[in-house]
C-alpha cells in the first residue's frame, strides 16, 4: 500500500487532486486508516489513476467514472467511452 504522497507522486498528479477524485468517487483509496485519516493506494489503482488523467486531458469529466470503476450500467459506460473517444477525436481535429 502506498501513502497518498507517494501514490501522487507514482502517477503523476498532486494530493489535492486525488483528494477531488476520491471527493467525486473517480478514484477512491483502497484503505483510509480511521485513527489517522491517511489514505493509501495499491500499485493496481495507478491504471485508474491514469484513466481519470487521461480523461481531464482530453476535456471529459472524471465523474462519470464512478460508474465504471463500481461496475455500474453498461450502457453508462458506453456512453462515457463513446464521449472519450469523440473528445479524442476532436482535439486530433484540432
Amino acid at each position: 500500500m502506498l501513502r497518498i504522497g507517494e501514490f501522487a507522486k507514482l502517477v503523476g498528479c498532486s494530493v489535492v487532486s486525488l483528494r477531488y477524485y476520491e471527493e467525486i468517487g473517480a478514484l477512491v483509496p483502497a484503505f483510509v486508516d480511521e485513527q489517522t485519516g491517511y489514505r493509501y493506494y495499491t500499485v493496481q489503482q495507478t491504471y485508474q489513476a491514469r484513466l481519470v488523467r487521461i480523461c481531464i486531458d482530453v476535456g471529459i469529466s472524471p465523474k462519470g467514472l464512478k460508474a465504471y470503476f463500481e461496475g455500474g450500467d453498461v450502457l453508462e459506460m458506453y456512453n462515457l467511452f463513446d464521449s472519450f473517444n469523440e473528445a479524442v477525436e476532436e482535439r486530433l481535429r484540432e
